[in-house]
């Protein structure tokens, strides 16, 4: 897990529940709790990709798959200001989660 700004990120291949509901993000101070993602549990329905049922994607979209997924975690601005900043952490952690969605993509498209 890892602090950025007022939320925090799971580790990767992680998502939160909180209050009863999944989610890659949370406030500092809520409660949760961490449960791993089987990446290789994707199912397709439709234009959607359905990830061990723990999020969807939709597979047919005008923006790139690897963007909005990545988007889940970190908005544009704070991928920016990683960047600008040279925070190599925090740079570390979203190139590895961008290498654990590329993953997923790469399944989505085999299967799809």
């Amino acid at each position: 897990m890892k602090q950025l700004g007022n939320k925090l990120l799971p580790e990767i291949g992680y998502i939160f529940r909180s209050n009863g509901i999944l989610t890659f993000t949370v406030p500092v101070d809520a409660e949760y709790e961490e449960i791993p993602i089987n990446q290789n549990n994707i199912s397709i329905v439709g234009d959607y990709a359905f990830v061990d049922g723990k999020f969807a994607i939709k597979i047919n979209d005008v923006r790139p798959l690897k963007a909005r997924l990545i988007n889940k975690l970190y908005s544009n601005d704070d991928q920016i200001a990683i960047i600008l900043n040279k925070d190599k952490e925090n740079l570390a952690f979203m190139n590895s989660w961008r290498d654990w969605f590329s993953k997923i993509i790469n399944i989505i498209y085999a299967t799809n």
